[in-house]
């Protein structure tokens, strides 16, 4: 408690547990570089646990956050942290934290590592874990893949797992994850198709898988995603036409579909979607003319059409969008040609160059 210093077990009181924690804690045979890296103050001392800096407690007062994010500490994470029984939240990101995540964090609501030097697979507990409400695991150098127990994890809410080195796709049991709101599983080598069970994930609101190996179509069954904000899948492998469907996605913000290879016609229902901000489907194979339809979208900041077979000019009602960065096939020597009054860069599809509208293109 609070009137006992970590390196003491002199109260009966205390669990054993607890008493075992502190002893490992103080040890500087298990976290010596702990012990000087922080700026203030050393992170464990002869002071009660709940004065150390980056620890909170509550009132009774047990440890039950550890939160030492951006310290430049160096080390491995200890194993120990997981014998403090109370502890529900442990937030190490943006360090130099190496070697594998311990087994014994998997108890906590709250477990954020991102920004270290971690490496190995993810262990099968935290898979498992029946608490978690928050992961976020993003660039380390974590491998493996995802196991199909994923879906046992009903309490998450917020996953991100991007830039790692994950393989393999994305299990099916996904769908029982009827709690998770942010996915995030960008920059990893994941391959196989988008599972439709997603679709059952009805309060989802980031859908994030851009620059893997995904392969197939769009499911259509996404659209019934109505709390859907954000859907990142540029950069993949993806074909198929864009699923009427999506354009249901009134609270939808972000839609980057480029560089896969996506066909058929950007729908006039693009209109339908009145909060739209950026909207990318370049260097995909996307034909037909251009919708009027989404000169509606007022909100736009980022269009990115290019490197299409779209036909026709770009509709000059797009023109009326305010501060509108808008990028076309629109250099004169492309074929056919795809005339833009209000384009912020012309691409031709022959070379792929885009250059500012108003420059010379030879």
């Amino acid at each position: 408690n609070g009137q006992v210093l970590w390196n003491s077990c002199n109260n009966p009181k205390q669990a054993n547990s607890s008493c075992l924690a502190r002893t490992s804690l103080v040890d500087p045979s298990h976290i010596s570089p702990l012990l000087s890296q922080q700026p203030s103050s050393p992170w464990v001392s002869g002071e009660p646990e709940c004065s150390w800096s980056g620890v909170v407690c509550s009132d009774v007062p047990v440890a039950q956050h550890v939160v030492l994010k951006g310290q430049g500490i160096t080390s491995t994470i200890p194993t120990e942290l997981g014998l403090l029984s109370a502890l529900q939240l442990v937030d190490l990101s943006e360090n130099n934290f190496s070697g594998s995540i311990p087994t014994e964090l998997a108890t906590v609501q709250i477990l954020h590592l991102s920004n270290n030097n971690l490496a190995g697979t993810i262990p099968l507990r935290l898979w498992n874990a029946r608490n978690l409400r928050s992961l976020d695991l993003s660039r380390n150098m974590l491998n493996g893949t995802i196991p199909t127990i994923v879906g046992m994890m009903r309490t998450l809410q917020n996953w991100n797992m991007m830039s790692n080195r994950l393989v393999g796709s994305i299990p099916t049991e996904i769908g029982n994850m009827r709690d998770l709101r942010k996915l995030n599983l960008s920059f990893n080598q994941m391959t196989g198709t988008i599972p439709s069970e997603l679709a059952v994930v009805r309060f989802l609101e980031d859908l994030v898988l851009h620059d893997n190996n995904f392969v197939g179509s769009i499911p259509s069954e996404l659209g019934n995603l109505l709390s859907l904000e954000m859907l990142r899948l540029s950069r993949n492998s993806l074909n198929g036409t864009i699923p009427e469907q999506i354009y249901n996605l009134n609270q939808l913000f972000v839609l980057e579909l480029d560089e896969n290879s996506f066909s058929g016609t950007l729908s006039t229902r693009v209109g339908d979607l009145l909060g739209l901000e950026i909207l990318t489907v370049s260097r995909n194979m996307m034909t037909g003319f251009l919708p009027t339809e989404l000169a509606r979208l007022t909100g736009l900041g980022f269009v990115f059409l290019h490197l299409n077979q779209f036909n026709g000019s770009v509709p000059i009602e797009y023109c009326s969008i305010v501060d509108l960065r808008l990028d076309a096939d629109c250099a004169p020597q492309d074929s056919p040609p795809q005339p833009c009054i209000c384009c912020s860069h012309c691409c031709n599809r022959g070379t792929g160059v885009c250059l500012f509208a108003n420059s010379s293109m030879t």
